[in-house]
């Protein structure tokens, strides 16, 4: 059984969220003194979730040069305060980016004066962010920023209180358990144990529930049991979550005793929500004592005492304060319904005339999907946080999809895993309507079909917890596949041995080829041309470096290309494929960054200038606000420039770099094809329930038909000849088998030392 991401996150994420964001303490004491009208403005905005106007406030302020008072005459305060103020507002609206910049202010800049609180806090929430992004290296980066901090300007941790400290240890706590480094986590749990504050001792006993101390849990939980005879709300949560620690040692009788003393407490307190709670529980207990009529019963019954609300808005009654609240957290209803399905599906496994009944509590879930998504702005929910929620929940639908070889149905919900992080990434950075892309009338598998040609196949993966699966739809088959999860630690690997251009890649290209891709290759044997819509770790893997044995690439029989949803497929070409504009700043030693100088991008320039004359631009003219100027004009363009993966990908010009931010930004429909003759341009970090964050991504959301981008660091003697010979084969061919073409070519003539090669990828529309 997995762990229920309600139960902990509650308590984890949502109360330290709502109450460092929107409580009068969180910001420095400054704050308060501020009698600048637009900073008033902006900070009741704030206070009552109405960010996005707080944040125009908060410019307003910043553009006056930040006017002084007699009560608050440090400018470095003033400007401490503003940066810890906008980024709090900027993480609300989902404006990440912005955040980052403004919370690396508020710890980096103008710290004249500012207490060491303050600055402390400010490091917290942005941890906290980045955590509930999944970009636990970020946050990894943090700790060690903190660490220094403190050992830089020699702080005693007695100079701040406990509670301050607690805010900094549960985000590292957090970090290092989502990096399975538990030792670090529990040392950071530990000092929260200092505390005698009952809130504290209940995230304690969920940190050792989560790091798999189940016996700590325990003990823990039962000593607040313990404290209290009469009813109140620690004795009644003590109850609900040492069930969880009993789940995952198997004491379902000691979970369902504990989960009804839960739901008797919450009864006296009048409490619904705990009640749902505590049935739900009852549920997972029944369902693991095999009693699936039980298990069921209780599952309905929590869905009926919090999904009440539900009902009546999604007939389209407005809804009320009350229910807006609820309705914005989301997790009960994942996990109750989870939990309906589970005690369904188990049933259905028994007897296969209850098939009705289970298709019936699918469809509620997707249901609640459309609910959510449709009052995504009325909710103001952290949409990335609850991706993952989904995530999970279409995870487990699959299972049961796959268990029924119902294809028709698992491709919506392949499908739908993804419009879900298209729908976030795109409006994550910009409000314009005209770029959203249309992934709500996503196509079925017959419409696939019809689009397809007679020689593709479209294979789309599903990475989830304990399984991969795929799906693979030609013109005339589609079939459903489940793989292994553990071939996701060769894929780790492959990456990095294949960067490092070790022997061993090879070996692990045949052993993922065997263990994910074989068996779609040999049902489709026909075709020899793939598109791979990727998921998790698969979404930058390059298929062109898998073995189809110990010395043949799988490329010499594929012509692979890549998207990041089904639905953004079929993309018209709008422009003349002829027309080209190139960028080549080649110099770069007046960035002052230590990047090297590209001689050779100038050469691959001049050679493809040769064959298909379009405009250039060169070292200064290659600047970044000349980009930003012409790109409007453009229908093909070549990036010949360094470029950066990483956390925060960037793609540089002669002058400065150009933000991944950024380039979601710009409206790109008019691009037809985007070569980013570069390293790292289709790497980036991963992020859960988002996926890759990469440049090669940004281009395609932000409207180009295709992208041709690198997975790995390339050298540009090598992006060279590539691209004179691709553009000389494009002539003639699609993309995809013009770049399948070239790198056979390069490899028989051997005139490349190196494979790094292989990582261009085409990602976009099919031709």
């Amino acid at each position: 059984m997995s762990l229920p991401l309600y139960k902990i996150q509650f308590f984890l994420l949502f109360i330290c969220l709502f109450v460092s964001c929107f409580s009068d303490d969180a910001s420095i004491d400054c704050d308060a003194l501020l009698d600048d009208p637009s900073y008033i403005d902006g900070s009741k905005k704030k206070k009552n979730g109405d960010c996005q106007g707080a944040i125009t406030d908060f410019e307003r302020y910043e553009q006056n040069d930040f006017p002084s008072n007699k009560n608050c005459p440090s400018i470095s305060e003033r400007k401490n305060s503003l940066a810890f103020n906008m980024a709090v507002c900027y993480r609300e609206i989902g404006e990440y980016e912005d955040a980052r910049i403004k919370f690396r202010e508020a710890t980096h800049e103008n710290l004249d004066s500012i207490p060491a609180k303050y600055i402390l806090e400010s490091f917290s929430l942005w941890m906290e962010m980045e955590n509930n992004l999944g970009a636990y290296f970020n946050s990894l980066d943090l700790i060690n920023e903190v660490e220094a901090w403190i050992k830089e300007n020699n702080y005693n941790p007695d100079i701040l209180s406990i509670k301050e400290w607690d805010k900094y240890h549960r985000q590292a706590a957090n970090t290092y358990r989502n990096l399975n480094e538990f030792d670090k986590a529990e040392k950071h749990v530990n000092v929260l144990q200092d505390s005698s504050e009952e809130r504290n001792k209940v995230l304690n006993g969920l940190y050792y529930h989560e790091i798999g101390n189940y016996k700590k849990s325990i003990e823990i939980f039962n000593g607040l049991i313990n404290e209290y005879e009469a009813v109140n709300q620690f004795r009644a949560k003590s109850f609900l979550n040492i069930c969880l620690p009993y789940l995952k040692l198997g004491k379902y009788r000691k979970a369902a005793d504990s989960a009804r003393k839960s739901h008797d407490d919450y009864k006296v307190l009048d409490d619904e929500e705990g009640m749902a709670d505590a049935y739900n529980n009852l549920s997972d207990a029944f369902r693991g004592m095999g009693q699936l009529d039980s298990a069921l019963y209780y599952a309905h019954h929590s869905l009926e005492l919090y999904i009440e609300d539900y009902k009546e808005i999604n007939q389209g009654k407005n809804p009320s304060e009350k229910q807006l609240s609820k309705l914005r957290n989301l997790e009960p209803v994942l996990e109750y319904m989870k939990s309906k399905t589970l005690a369904q599906f188990e049933i259905y496994e028994k007897d296969s005339t209850k098939f009705n009944e289970l298709i019936s509590t699918i469809d509620a879930w997707d249901k609640t999907r459309e609910l959510f998504l449709t009052r995504e702005d009325q909710l103001n929910l952290n949409k990335v946080f609850w991706n993952a929620g989904f995530r999970k929940m279409y995870e487990d639908i699959i299972e049961v999809t796959f268990e029924l070889n119902d294809v028709g149905r698992a491709f919506s919900f392949f499908e739908k895993s993804k419009s879900v992080i298209l729908r976030d990434r795109i409006g994550y950075f910009s409000k314009n309507d005209s770029k959203q892309v249309n992934t709500e009338n996503i196509s079925s598998v017959e419409e696939v079909k019809k689009e397809l040609e007679d020689n593709q196949v479209l294979v789309e993966y599903f990475v989830g917890l304990e399984r991969i699966y795929a799906l693979a739809i030609s013109k005339g088959n589609e079939k459903m596949y489940s793989f292994d999860v553990r071939y996701l630690d060769d894929v780790k690997r492959i990456k990095k041995e294949f960067r490092e251009q070790k022997e061993n890649a090879k070996s692990l290209g045949l052993k993922i080829y065997e263990g994910i891709f074989k068996s779609i290759h040999e049902d489709f044997s026909g075709a020899d041309r793939f598109v791979i819509v990727g998921d998790g770790e698969l979404e930058d893997l390059s298929f062109d470096i898998l073995m189809k044995n110990d010395e043949e690439y799988l490329l010499n029989e594929i012509a692979f290309s890549y998207n990041y949803s089904a639905a953004m497929l079929f993309k018209e070409q709008k422009s003349n494929k002829n027309k080209i504009t190139y960028f080549a700043p080649i110099e770069f030693s007046n960035l002052k960054n230590g990047l090297d100088d590209l001689l050779e991008s100038g050469k691959e320039v001049a050679r493809l200038n040769e064959r298909r004359d379009g405009d250039v631009y060169e070292l200064k003219k290659a600047d970044k606000n000349t980009f930003l100027d012409k790109i409007d004009e453009v229908s093909n363009l070549h990036l010949a420039t360094h470029a950066l993966g990483g956390n925060n990908p960037r793609i540089y010009f002669y002058d400065d770099s150009l933000m991944i931010g950024e380039i979601y930004k710009i409206e790109l429909e008019q691009l037809d094809e985007v070569v980013l003759s570069a390293c790292e341009t289709s790497a980036g970090q991963q992020q859960e329930g988002e996926g890759v964050n990469s440049l090669a991504r940004a281009f395609v959301y932000a409207g180009a038909r295709k992208v041709i981008a690198a997975s790995n660091p390339v050298y540009d003697k090598s992006t060279r000849k590539l691209f004179v010979t691709y553009y000389e084969l494009n002539n003639e061919n699609p993309s995809d088998i013009a770049l399948q073409q070239t790198k056979i070519k390069l490899l028989e003539n051997k005139t490349i030392n190196d494979n790094l090669f292989l990582s261009f990828m085409v990602f976009g529309a099919v031709d």
